[in-house]
């Protein structure tokens, strides 16, 4: 089974990575940028789980291999736009970068509303 499959919530993500202490201090904090922070990490960290050993992938940032990473269009309201890959030489930084462009995609389109909160003010 794919991970995507398996991880739809925020809460299929904590099922498989709980949140540490300080995590969970973030989350109860109420204070937004805080908590959209600790989500989207606890999603990403369980996106990048392999399903069948556990283990959670590590980029490799010597390898010169592509990553993957979200962006999101804010001039028309806020948008999935779609995902960018980069070699390790960029000069453009994500903290949620994927080994593939797929991954990458699904982190931006299955959590759009989580990203929404963490890159805008809301009013």
């Amino acid at each position: 089974m794919k991970i995507t499959d398996q991880i739809k919530s925020f809460e299929d993500a904590c099922k498989m990575h709980p949140p540490t202490p300080e995590q969970q201090k973030a989350l109860d904090s109420g204070y937004e940028p805080a908590i959209t922070t600790t989500q989207l990490d606890i999603i990403a960290k369980a996106l990048k789980t392999n399903p069948d050993t556990g283990e959670v992938s590590k980029l490799d940032l010597k390898s010169g291999k592509a990553r993957w990473f979200p962006v999101f269009n804010v001039m028309n309201g806020f948008s999935f736009f779609r995902s960018f890959g980069s070699d390790t030489g960029t000069s453009v930084g994500s903290r949620h970068e994927f080994e593939t462009e797929e991954l990458s995609d699904y982190f931006g389109t299955q959590f759009l509303e989580i990203h929404k909160a963490h890159k805008t003010i809301q009013q």
